[in-house]
Parts: structure tokens; sequence; C-alpha cells
């Protein structure tokens, strides 16, 4: 019988270093995150959150690959 591969269990990151990340604010991170911008963080006890690297390194390359939108004049 064969084993499943094992999957490295991602990096958590708290706030401090997820908003370097981005490069935002907390108050701006929060409203991305309510409208589907940033990632959602994920529960680590019940009153800490963290962010997955890989969420977090997803987010920022789709970011990276979307054009800027034209400013209306």
């Amino acid at each position: 019988m064969t084993e499943a591969p094992t999957i490295p269990a991602d990096k958590i990151h708290r706030l401090d270093a997820a908003l370097k990340r981005f490069e935002v604010s907390k108050s701006t991170f929060y409203a991305g995150i309510r409208t589907g911008i940033y990632p959602k963080p994920v529960k680590l006890s019940p009153r800490r959150v963290g962010w997955r690297e890989s969420d977090i390194a997803a987010t920022l390359a789709g970011m990276q690959q979307k054009e800027p939108k034209p400013l209306d004049v």
C-alpha cells in the first residue's frame, strides 16, 4: 500500500506580517477582506487569526497580473 504524499504546512503570518506583504493599513486590509480583495484569515485559537503564505502569495500574484484600470476623465 502506498502512502499519500504529505503536503508541507503553510507558514502562517500574523497581522503585522500580512500588512507588510500587502503594504496597506490595517483598516484597508480588513475592508479588502470583506470585499474579497485580500485573503480571509484562518482561525488559530478563539482570539487569534493568521494568513497562509500560499493565500498571500496567490493574492499578490493575481494583483500583479491585473492591468490597471484607465482613469475616467
